[in-house]
């Protein structure tokens, strides 16, 4: 404001927002439609669906989503199966590895920790026995390691009660590195080996760890001289191997409670955050052959918040032979949501192998057992199509918990069909339910509580090896890898945010016509699923979305819409009646699909086709941002216009260039109203409609904004002129009765309005 020409720039700014032609209007309707793309699975009345072949066509990773639980024409369950695939049926059930199996004896040289609660023998503490509290309390020789919380104890095995201090043999353990004081403290120049003063292990280079003397004096590990040093000063030494066995998963076994699957036991884990993340299980297994095998643990979460959690699992450690796996443990919801992991693909040796794990994190999963070999896969089939092989039923349909009559999953053959409905919107794979979340109940059934309940995952699309099982099309697409074919869907408007890498935009479509051609145009119920398989193994399930036919006032549709409704079993024509906002780019149509303006009239040639302002068709890489009502069966949540509205409005107020217009169209329909409670209608677009009436005519004059409200059918109905006949029709129509039109309107006119 105070610069020279500070005039001249306010002046040139007004004048660029005023001509549209430096600064375009932002029209909210369009604004809303272009970000409009809903999931459907047939056309409605507004559009039709995309095809997989379109440009920004969707695929997810996941079986089913919320257009899976019921038909969205008749509203009736869809019926799903589980069968075991022919080739599985007399597969053998894998081996188990219970928690009853672990290998629980001391490692040979070490002693295990012994808390003898102050009860000394003849006055002092034995090797690898506490609480001692310095040199003096422990037998000749021995001298006070002192803890902080569970660290490991030089010699001895096992976890210890926190804080508890132990008595160890450190002669046996003094080496020919001469201990000397290099400063005080040491940070930021860590320490060697036999170096200090050192205050903690993060002093001490590597490995190295500090160890705390306490002012006693006495020896350090691996260390010489240390009657040469000050009896105060702390050295780093480097800790052997043998000293820092780490203790079994939660101190041993819970002898208490109890799996619910097999055996009586199973690995506590839900201390491990004292612990610290090195406890660790091992078993010893037998196997026949040389070989690959798969493996899995079955798990709870120890802590139902902590989300996933990782464990490394160790095949013949130690040996030329070692693999070492990360095993993740994804979210269960607490001590009693038992599952198993997915299949880790290891080598094993004819004779006994060696499997570990250990905790990777501060807290980690409960262990039940160990599993190795391949569980029966499962078919799951939905109106008569298949949609995917769980090559893990276990994990899927039988880990999960039964439900509260004892019913778990019956699987049917071509003699007995055991039918299922799915009875809640299945999730897929979010933040809340990493792995998806399906509940399923049988046919019939009433509720969808405990009783009836099942809960399983949901599971991914997977075809691997069972390829003769697909359904339908099957498209070959590059990798998820390659960002210029595949884009990560964006969906603003579902209830939990997606885990990214399970939703996709394939941005270019596909040009394979043959393949293409085998596809119907628009999906409807009922249709086989259409899939992909990438050169990665991974398979990928197309998504329909609604189309909104481009029919805008300058550029009508050719033909009003009569090809695509031809071409679906609902959708309607979307010619628009002539009027004086859209007359100058009426045209007539030369199609013989040609549409009227209403229905499914096809009119065929020389049929006048308009459109109307603003209505643009959506754009599918914007991903669901918006929802779209219409009056057949719900296929997506109806929109909301207070929120969806709003949103529009923030948006465009926030990030459009044309600030100065969207100013002025807000105070203008401050004055010209109307109000969702008089009209009863809550959908969105009429209403983002009407307030492109203040965006347009923001520069405008009077007369223009004032005749666009009037025309309005939403100013008709909020203000009640909707249907109103003039005293003289009244009077010629009844016989001479006397009645007064509504005048509501033109009292709204002069209060208000002008």
């Amino acid at each position: 404001d105070a610069a020279p020409d500070a005039d001249h720039w306010r002046a040139k700014y007004v004048k660029d927002q005023v001509d549209p032609a430096v600064t375009p209007m932002t029209s909210h309707r369009e604004w809303w439609r272009k970000r409009t793309n809903p999931k459907v699975t047939h056309s409605t009345e507004s559009g039709r669906s995309d095809g997989p072949c379109n440009k920004n066509s969707r695929w997810r990773r996941y079986t089913f989503n919320r257009h899976d639980k019921q038909n969205a024409i008749n509203e009736e369950w869809k019926i799903m199966h589980f069968y075991t695939p022919e080739e599985d049926v007399g597969l053998p059930d894998p081996d188990i590895y219970e928690a009853e199996d672990i290998i629980i004896s001391t490692p040979a040289g070490l002693t295990p920790l012994v808390d003898t609660l102050n009860g000394q023998t003849n006055g002092f503490y034995r090797l690898c026995e506490g609480d001692c509290d310095n040199d003096s309390d422990c037998a000749g020789g021995l001298v006070c390691y002192q803890r902080e919380a569970f660290e490991p104890v030089p010699g001895c095995y096992g976890h210890g009660t926190k804080k508890i201090d132990y008595c160890i043999n450190i002669d046996a353990l003094i080496g020919d590195t001469p201990a000397h004081f290099t400063g005080n403290p040491l940070d930021p120049n860590p320490g060697g080996k036999c170096e200090g003063d050192c205050d903690s292990d993060l002093q001490c280079e590597g490995d190295l760890r500090c160890w705390q003397r306490s002012g006693s004096g006495g020896p350090i590990p691996g260390c010489s001289g240390h009657e040469l040093v000050d009896s105060s000063t702390d050295f780093c030494y480097e800790p052997k191997t043998s000293w820092i066995q780490p203790p079994y998963f939660g101190y041993g076994i819970d002898s208490t409670p109890s799996s619910g699957f097999t055996g009586t036991n199973y690995l506590d884990h839900s201390t491990d955050s004292e612990y610290g993340q090195e406890s660790w299980a091992e078993w010893v297994i037998e196997v026949g052959t040389n070989g690959l095998y798969p493996l899995s643990l079955r798990y709870s979460q120890s802590e139902r918040s902590k989300g996933d959690m990782n464990v490394e699992m160790t095949i013949n450690e130690g040996t030329d032979d070692e693999q070492v796996y990360t095993i993740l443990t994804a979210c269960s919801h607490g001590k009693n949501d038992w599952r198993y992991t997915k299949y880790t693909e290891a080598y094993l040796y004819a004779g006994a192998n060696r499997v570990k794990i250990r905790n990777m994190q501060e807290y980690g999963a409960n262990i039940d057992h160990l599993r190795v070999g391949k569980a029966k896969s499962t078919i799951i089939e939905v109106d008569g199509h298949y949609r995917t092989v769980i090559n893990d039923r276990v994990r899927y349909t039988e880990g999960i918990d039964a439900n509260s009559d004892g019913q778990a999953i019956l699987y049917s053959d071509d003699l007995t069909k055991h039918p299922y409905e799915i009875c809640t919107w299945p999730h897929f794979y979010n933040v809340v339910y990493n792995e998806g979340l399906l509940q399923v109940r049988p046919k019939g059934a009433s509720r969808c509580g405990s009783a009836q309940r099942l809960d399983t995952m949901n599971p991914l699309v997977d075809f691997n090896g069972y390829e003769h099982y697909v359904p339908g099309v099957v498209f070959n697409l590059p990798d998820l890898t390659d960002s210029s074919v595949w884009a990560l869907a964006v969906d603003e408007e579902d209830y939990y945010n997606i885990i990214p890498g399970y939703d996709f935009i394939l941005k270019s479509g596909i040009q394979d016509e043959d393949l293409c051609a085998k596809v119907p145009v628009s999906t409807e119920e009922g249709n086989a699923p259409v899939l992909a398989k990438l050169p990665d193994g991974t398979w990928l399930h197309w998504t329909g979305q609604l189309i909104l036919e481009e029919n805008t006032a300058d550029t009508p549709n050719s033909d009003g819409g009569g090809a695509a409704a031809n071409n679906t079993d609902y959708m309607e024509c979307i010619n628009v009646p002539r009027n004086f906002l859209n007359e100058e780019g009426c045209t007539i149509s030369d199609s013989y699909m040609a549409c009227a303006a209403s229905n499914r009239d096809f009119t065929g040639s020389a049929t006048v086709v308009c459109g109307s302002i603003g209505e643009v068709s959506n754009d599918h890489s914007n991903g669901q941002l918006f929802n779209f009502a219409h009056e057949m069966k719900p296929t997506m949540d109806k929109d909301v216009s207070q929120q969806q509205k709003t949103k529009v409005w923030t948006h465009i107020a926030l990030e459009e260039q044309d600030q100065l217009r969207q100013r002025m169209a807000w105070a203008l329909c401050q004055i010209f109203t109307v109000v969702e409670d008089n009209i009863g209608d809550i959908t969105t677009e009429i209403y983002l409609n009407y307030y492109d009436i203040c965006v347009r005519n923001a520069f405008g004059n009077l007369r223009d904004i004032l005749k666009e409200v009037s025309y309005s059918p939403l100013t008709a109905t909020h203000l009640t002129f909707m249907a109103s006949k003039s005293a003289a029709y009244i009077y010629d129509d009844t016989d001479g009765k006397i009645s007064s039109p509504d005048e509501n309107y033109a009292r709204e006119v002069m209060q208000l309005f002008t």
